[in-house]
């Protein structure tokens, strides 16, 4: 007997928000506790990415810590720190659930060059800065890091919000001044645990004052890249709209001024009208975006997406746009929960078929269904 193989979905980022209000209604309240329940019980397992982490801990204003908080709490019920890898890191062979690691792998190396010596008393030396000019003794103590610790001991000290957000206190951070190489170990488990539990790192967001939060500019140099291709491709399909609305109007003039000078049967018009049925027919064409050149089955659902958006009677909103990041990851599930909006737009993909949940109170039937 074959052992039963889980059923992976992945969420929309609303998903997640949704089942995060306080208080829940009652219907709200016993769906999370059967998708908790079908992921405990083996029959299906959840994950989340970069990308459900950049929807989730926004809004990042004042006010919304316990929010933030109570999201980590529900992410983890979840998916158990399950994770999606960044789509780079997928492109490289990782995958999921990816040890629960969300963050892409040039981010972690990136603050981990933070933790040597030079750096944790550039860092220091800044912060001393902030509060007063110092003095000849203060920087050959801070050039020390013995008497760098214990002078840290003894002053309001506010710790760096790269290592306030990975949740190192005090005086841990003046254990890693003091005795670097023990130092490093505490700040990558630290640092791992960060990266792996969606109730940590949630909690880190809201506990960092506004205005020096790490975390948001981490996340928005991982995204940079996305959000240009998304913009780029917003700003062309509306420019294409308003090109392709003016020369239409063009074209019906002609036709218009043949059919007044030369008469509706001239040959004048007959030019005129397959001018403008060769423009029609050339404006219903869909251009080719950098992505649809790429390889892979991931990508084709990107382009399937990409056409879908051009072929809509309105211009779509980055919004909308970003989703392309979710679509990424739909080659590697079985279930995908999507928003009404895109079910339309994607139901006549052949590899969706069957894939889409449109709502989220119908995910646990149609994960019994798939398990089946």
């Amino acid at each position: 007997m074959t052992e039963r193989q889980q059923i992976r979905v992945y969420l929309d980022a609303q998903d997640f928000i949704s089942l995060s209000k306080r208080p829940l209604s009652e219907t709200e309240a016993a769906l999370f506790r059967e998708l908790v329940s079908l992921r405990l019980n083996g029959v299906a397992e959840f994950g989340v990415s970069l990308f459900h982490v950049a929807e989730v801990l926004n809004p990042d204003s004042e006010g919304f810590e316990d929010y933030q908080r109570h999201c980590g709490e529900v992410i983890h019920a979840l998916t158990g720190a399950a994770a999606f890898p960044h789509v780079g890191d997928v492109l490289n062979g990782a995958a999921f659930p990816n040890n629960g690691i969300w963050a892409p792998a040039f981010s972690l190396e990136n603050i981990k060059a933070l933790v040597d010596a030079k750096s944790i008393k550039r860092m220091v030396g800044d912060a001393f800065q902030d509060q007063e000019p110092l003095s000849r003794q203060q920087r050959r103590l801070i050039a020390n890091p013995k008497t760098l610790a214990r002078l840290m001991e003894n002053t309001m000290f506010d710790l760096p919000p790269e290592f306030a957000m990975i949740g190192m206190t005090k005086a841990e951070f003046c254990a890693l001044v003091r005795d670097p190489p023990r130092g490093r170990r505490a700040f990558h488990a630290k640092f791992m645990r960060f990266v792996t539990d969606p109730r940590h790192y949630c909690a880190a967001v809201a506990s960092v004052r506004r205005g020096q939060n790490p975390m948001r500019q981490i996340m928005d140099e991982s995204l940079a890249e996305t959000r240009a291709k998304i913009d780029a491709l917003v700003a062309g399909i509306r420019l294409k709209r308003a090109r392709d609305g003016g020369m239409r109007l063009i074209h019906e003039a002609a036709i218009s001024h043949a059919v007044q000078t030369y008469g509706d049967a001239s040959d004048e018009a007959e030019r005129a009208r397959r001018e403008h049925a060769a423009f029609e027919r050339e404006a219903r064409r869909v251009p080719r975006s950098s992505w649809s050149h790429a390889s892979g089955p991931r990508f084709d659902y990107i382009r399937a997406y990409c056409e879908a958006l051009f072929r809509m009677e309105r211009d779509p909103s980055p919004s909308e746009v970003m989703d392309l990041c979710h679509l990424a990851y739909h080659p590697d599930v079985d279930l995908i929960r999507v928003d009404g909006r895109m079910f339309d737009m994607m139901r006549g993909f052949v590899p969706l078929k069957g894939k889409m949940v449109a709502k989220l109170r119908e995910l646990p039937d149609a994960i019994r269904r798939a398990s089946q």
